[in-house]
């Protein structure tokens, strides 16, 4: 009686341990799955956020590119520079207007441009010309400057810089370029007005996963464009995010994957 119980309890003792190891193996395989299926994921996302990447940085460049090119210009230039234009000066705004209209065309719409000029304090663009205030009301910032400030921002001098405010619920992002680009005090400036849902349907259409929450900061932290769910943008755009290659951060318990376009990173 004895050894029957001693070799049941031998037999459960082994069931126990083998179902035990069965247990561990499950975990263990279940983890590895796990843990290959977030690095195939990581890979995939990597590969699509370089052609993210590099959609951005084209865009970049090509506001980059017009700038160089307007702010060089030679009738642009003499227009600006001249104190006090006369009634002759005055028509060489057409060409500068058509100039202005080849670029609103190669952008299709993306971008808004606009050519402050403080000789005579109007903003010229491919369709229009804005006095001053007129200009500063088009641009919804009533919320986001003063116009006094807005004028002060508008005469100093820019390098291709990039401002980002928010404007009724929406951030606004402009690239300044002064004219002269070099060589003196700037007597104008171009702005370059972006389309949020540009940058937004870069992103969007090189998602790892349909609805994913995508946030595009500057190196100031400022709102470039946000797609998905608005509260987790939200606690992405609060957060202190790395501005490595890759990172990881947590947040509300969750674990979120950053990634950092080239173009911002080591800013």
């Amino acid at each position: 009686m004895f050894k029957r119980k001693s070799v049941l309890y031998t037999w459960c003792l082994s069931y126990g341990l083998l179902l035990l190891m069965m247990v561990v193996m499950c975990i263990m395989l279940g983890r590895n799955a796990r843990n290959q299926l977030i690095s195939e994921y990581k890979s995939i996302t990597q590969t699509l956020q370089k052609q993210s990447n590099n959609a951005i940085n084209d865009y970049f460049d090509e506001l980059e590119r017009c700038a160089y090119e307007i702010s060089n210009d030679y009738l642009v230039n003499d227009f600006v520079s001249t104190p006090d234009p006369s009634g002759s000066k005055y028509y060489n705004l057409q060409p500068i207007q058509q100039s202005l209209s080849v670029y609103a065309l190669q952008s299709g719409g993306e971008v808004s441009r606009y050519l402050y000029m403080d000789n005579i304090g109007r903003a010229l663009s491919s369709d229009a010309i804005f006095r001053l205030h007129e200009f500063y009301a088009s641009l919804g910032l009533e919320a986001a400057m003063s116009a006094g400030d807005f004028t002060t921002l508008l005469q100093d001098y820019h390098y291709n810089e990039l401002y980002v405010f928010e404007t009724g619920g929406k951030s606004e992002a402009l690239m300044l370029t002064s004219v002269p680009l070099v060589g003196g005090t700037p007597k104008g400036t171009l702005v370059q007005v972006m389309n949020p849902e540009t940058i937004a349907g870069m992103i969007q259409s090189n998602s790892a996963v349909e609805d994913s929450t995508t946030v595009l900061l500057d190196s100031d932290g400022s709102l470039l464009s946000a797609t998905g769910d608005a509260a987790v943008a939200e606690l992405l755009e609060n957060a202190d995010v790395s501005s490595a290659e890759d990172s990881e951060i947590t947040l509300g318990g969750q674990l979120y994957w950053i990634l950092c376009p080239s173009r911002f990173r080591g800013q």
